[in-house]
Parts: C-alpha cells; sequence; structure tokens
C-alpha cells in the first residue's frame, strides 16, 4: 500500500469517526433533555417525536464540526506529512 492508498483509508476512518461523534453527541443531547421531563411528558413522547429531536440535534451540530475533525480532514487531502496532526486527533478522542 502506498502512502496515498494510505491516507484514502485513513481519512475514510476519520469519516467515520467524526460522523459517529455527531451522531453520539446527538443522542446524548437527546437523552439528557429527555431526563429533564416529568414521567408523564417523557411517556407522552412518540417515536417520530424523538427522532425528529434528534435529527435536528443532529443537523447543528453538523453545522459545528470538531476543528480537530476538519483538521486532521485537510491535512489527510492533501499531501504533506499527517502523523503528528493524526495523533493530536487521535489524542483528543474519548470515547
Amino acid at each position: 500500500m502506498n502512502d496515498l492508498e494510505l491516507r484514502k483509508v485513513i481519512l475514510q476512518l476519520v469519516k467515520a469517526c467524526n460522523r459517529s461523534r455527531t451522531n453520539l453527541m446527538g443522542a446524548n443531547a437527546a437523552i439528557q433533555a429527555m431526563s429533564t421531563m416529568t414521567p408523564a411528558e417523557r411517556k407522552a413522547l412518540t417515536s417520530e417525536q424523538i427522532k425528529s429531536e434528534l435529527k435536528n440535534i443532529q443537523q447543528q451540530l453538523a453545522q459545528q464540526p470538531d476543528p480537530n475533525g476538519v483538521e486532521i480532514e485537510k491535512v489527510l487531502s492533501g499531501d504533506g506529512d499527517y502523523l503528528e496532526p493524526l495523533r493530536k486527533f487521535v489524542s483528543g478522542l474519548h470515547w
């Protein structure tokens, strides 16, 4: 595998990681919002309402991308050294 192929594979993994981050943050925000509701309010929620709220939150998060994720995608799309920026990106991941 040459450097360009490796960059492409890493870039796809980074993009998947960034999508997962957005999805997880959205789910967390939706759960937090539901946790402030009364039991009756939670019981009244439909799955469509929950899905709609989750989608709204995820769209908002997508408009505010992680700066480290944007940076590493830019670096990987170029031809400069990517090892240090990749280390920085990975060190900032907290699951």
